[in-house]
């Protein structure tokens, strides 16, 4: 999906590309129901579908918007979450740094599944099962950095989309 999201981004069109890239299936059904063009198939756009989509967005900017402030949000209260029970001097100690030994647990897991991965010769049923694990541990590492350190793209992106509104 990505060079499709590159492309509505290269027309102009910001805020149905990041939705998009966001992954949000329920944003892509929803532009398939309103304009008939189904974005989650990985082919060029005609320009007339572009231009139908370019008018969706000018419609919908509103909806688009929400569920945009929706989805960063939500990764703001986890944070805000983490930040109040560290404050908090009633909650025990193990309580305050346990997502932080987790966070370096996968970190420490996916480099190590990664080093395993390269240096050793593995057979293919075990090379399958370290590939997975490997895929799994990459998805945790990617979370564990967006939480850690997202919150200033997400508040970057949130600002640059609110400043558009007000516009």
């Amino acid at each position: 999906m990505i060079p499709l999201v590159s492309m509505l981004a290269s027309a102009g069109m910001d805020l149905v590309a990041k939705f998009v890239d966001k992954g949000k299936d329920e944003a892509v059904k929803y532009i398939k129901d309103k304009t008939g063009i189904d974005l989650s198939e990985k082919r060029e756009l005609t320009p007339q579908e572009l231009q139908k989509i370019k008018e969706f967005e000018i419609k919908n900017k509103e909806l688009i918007l929400e569920k945009l402030q929706m989805y960063l949000a939500d990764k703001q209260n986890a944070r805000e979450m983490n930040v109040g029970i560290s404050a908090n001097e009633k909650v025990p100690l193990i309580k305050k740094i346990y997502p932080e030994i987790l966070a370096t647990i996968v970190v420490i897991a996916t480099f190590a599944m990664f080093y395993l991965s390269v240096s050793v010769n593995l057979e293919p049923p075990k090379e399958k099962v370290v590939m997975l694990l490997l895929g799994t541990l990459n998805t945790a590492l990617g979370m564990v950095l967006s939480f850690y350190f997202g919150s200033s793209i997400g508040s970057k992106e949130k600002t640059e989309v609110l400043a558009r509104k007000i516009k």
